[in-house]
């Protein structure tokens, strides 16, 4: 989606970020309570963000085109429609926008729990020397560990009596 003249992408762009938020969580609750044949009846829409008309114009011209979420977002209601009962949007709809899109609609989250990564944490000397840590129990704990080594965190032993 392309920012026109006299569009307000800040606020679009923070609303679409807020609307994707709020799906994402509806999406796990929905798939944590086992309840996905929810989806096969009302399966919202993610929001595209926009962006600057230049930045379009490079992604055509470097023969990249049109980002797949922006096409899967052509072919279905929009979701505040599905939402205030206006249109309908299902699981199938979407799988199919998905298709013509070469999306896969799990993995791109469409119609499943988009996976989130954290990378793994390793501490460097950069990291903890100098750093004052205010509370006095977690700086206890995070020395026994050797957080401030820089070395691999040793496995922690907790005795809670």
């Amino acid at each position: 989606m392309v920012v026109k003249r006299g569009n307000d992408s800040s606020t679009w762009n923070i609303t679409a970020g807020a609307w994707n938020k709020a799906r994402d969580a509806w999406m796990n609750m929905i798939y944590a309570m086992g309840a996905e044949f929810v989806l096969d009846t009302m399966c919202f829409g993610k929001v595209m963000r926009l962006i600057a008309g230049d930045l379009s114009a490079w992604h055509r011209a470097a023969g990249s085109g049109l980002e797949p979420n922006t096409q899967v977002w052509q072919h279905l209601p929009l979701p505040w429609q599905v939402f205030e009962g206006e249109a309908t949007c299902n699981k199938s709809l979407v799988k199919n926008a998905c298709q013509r899109a070469g999306l896969d609609p799990e993995l791109s989250g469409w119609i499943a729990p988009r996976t989130v990564g954290v990378a793994e944490f390793t501490p460097t000397p950069e990291l903890v020397h100098g750093v004052s840590v205010a509370n006095p129990f977690l700086a206890t704990l995070l020395k026994k560990q050797g957080a401030f080594s820089g070395k691999k965190l040793k496995p922690l032993k907790v005795n809670l009596n």
